[in-house]
């Protein structure tokens, strides 16, 4: 009996030394490294490779939209090396031609008017900052303008800067030229702001009070957005709107230059967001 218990014994160990190098030594690394740690460092592999869901979600937001097919859709670029800045805003003012008619006096003009309301607003809002752009033509070029412009930077405490603009155009209150004049400074401003995400467009028929920079929140920055609310929600009372830098370059490469206004290629881009109230006669 006990000779078979020993013979019994001897050759179940041979057979799991058998089984054993036959099926599970192939999951044995070099060096004694044991399944677990292989099953470990597979694992870590795998991380390194693929990114988490939620990395690559804020990852795809910080691209900004910079291209647009050939057929008005929009595609989605990449702009590298550019940070999420939700603090700065690039807006373009543009002053109409003075109507000596009703006032001969040019300090009191509508036109410095939306600009005092401007500064007014970011000298008083220590956390925002501005790049201003003010288009003029000819006939609508004020030595105040100048003034204003050089100015700013030292009233905002440098939070904001100035740039005059001087485009060649007809009549301002022709639809042709006014599209036109969009383009040139659509163009103008995408070529200086690389990093710019939206842009803010408001002509001196407007109305700025002290609570634009907050009331501007609710208007989306990635839909071409009226800042000034009407019934008809595809028109714009005034032309003041923010734009994304989609539409800047959806614009540019369909050439809308002469028959298309605002609201009407932002619904064809499918880039329109209707109006919020920012903005006021």
């Amino acid at each position: 009996m006990l000779i078979l218990m020993v013979y019994v014994s001897v050759l179940n160990i041979m057979l799991v030394n058998s089984l054993f190098g036959k099926y599970l030594s192939k999951y044995t690394v070099n060096g004694g490294q044991g399944f677990k740690d292989r099953l470990d460092e597979t694992f870590r592999g795998k991380a390194k490779l693929r990114p988490s869901s939620q990395s690559h979600r804020l990852q795809k937001l910080k691209h900004l939209q910079t291209g647009s097919g050939g057929d008005g859709r929009i595609k989605s670029g990449v702009l590298t090396g550019c940070p999420e800045d939700d603090s700065t805003y690039i807006i373009g003012l543009v002053p109409g031609p003075p109507d000596l008619s009703v006032h001969n006096d040019m300090a009191s003009h509508r036109n410095l008017r939306i600009m005092s309301e401007l500064r007014h607003v970011l000298r008083h809002d220590r956390q925002v900052k501005a790049h201003i752009y003010v288009f003029l033509r000819a006939e609508t070029f004020l030595a105040a303008h100048r003034t204003w412009c050089q100015i700013l930077p030292e009233q905002t405490s440098q939070r904001a800067s100035c740039e005059l603009v001087l485009l060649q155009g007809g009549d301002a209150n022709s639809l042709n030229s006014l599209n036109s004049l969009n383009s040139l400074m659509f163009s103008h401003v995408l070529e200086k702001e690389k990093c710019m995400q939206d842009f803010i467009l408001l002509h001196d028929s407007a109305h700025i009070g002290p609570s634009f920079l907050a009331r501007i929140q609710g208007a989306s920055r990635h839909k071409a957005t009226c800042l000034a609310a009407s019934a008809d929600t595809q028109r714009c009372p005034l032309p003041a709107f923010r734009l994304p830098r989609a539409f800047l370059v959806a614009w540019l490469w369909n050439k809308y230059d002469a028959s298309m206004s605002i609201e009407a290629a932002a619904v064809e881009f499918h880039l329109w967001g209707g109006g919020v109230t920012a903005v006021g006669t």
